[in-house]
């Protein structure tokens, strides 16, 4: 996707999906620009379409539960943790950003302790600004927390 230009991605993502509905990246990518127009409901449908042909597609899970914790509204916490849990279950415990915002899940229904075990199996995975994220988090779950 063209980095700034979500409107410009969409309408080249839309004309690639008319010619090849196959490509199933492509849809990822078309609810990624949704997203940055605000446009959720069609954001969903993209990335619901890319969950039709790879269901394991843990970025495809990650942004979607992102969607439905922190920018539909109202937000919808229990399809958050659903999807945000088949994230890391399909990673195997190997994804920071699953396992990110599965404690933000946890942490949105009060499930603290959850949270924290989340947020800390993903600390060893995580690098740059996502690992100064997690840490962030593990403070306001754990301000006892180094």
């Amino acid at each position: 996707m063209q980095l700034g230009y979500p409107q410009e991605a969409i309408r080249q993502l839309k004309t690639l999906l008319e010619k090849d509905s196959n490509s199933t990246r492509a849809y990822k990518e078309l609810g990624d620009a949704y997203v940055m127009l605000g446009k959720f409901d069609e954001a969903e449908q993209a990335y619901q379409c890319m969950l039709a042909d790879i269901p394991a597609s843990v970025p495809t899970l990650v942004a979607l539960a992102d969607l439905h914790l922190n920018k539909k509204a109202p937000p919808d916490r229990v399809k958050a943790t659903s999807l945000a849990q088949q994230a890391v279950a399909y990673s195997a415990n190997r994804d920071a950003s699953a396992l990110l915002i599965l404690s933000q899940a946890y942490k949105s229904r009060g499930q603290r302790a959850r949270a924290l075990d989340s947020a800390q199996r993903a600390l060893p995975l995580a690098r740059g600004q996502l690992l100064k994220t997690i840490q962030a988090l593990i403070q306001t779950l754990d301000p006892e927390a180094k």
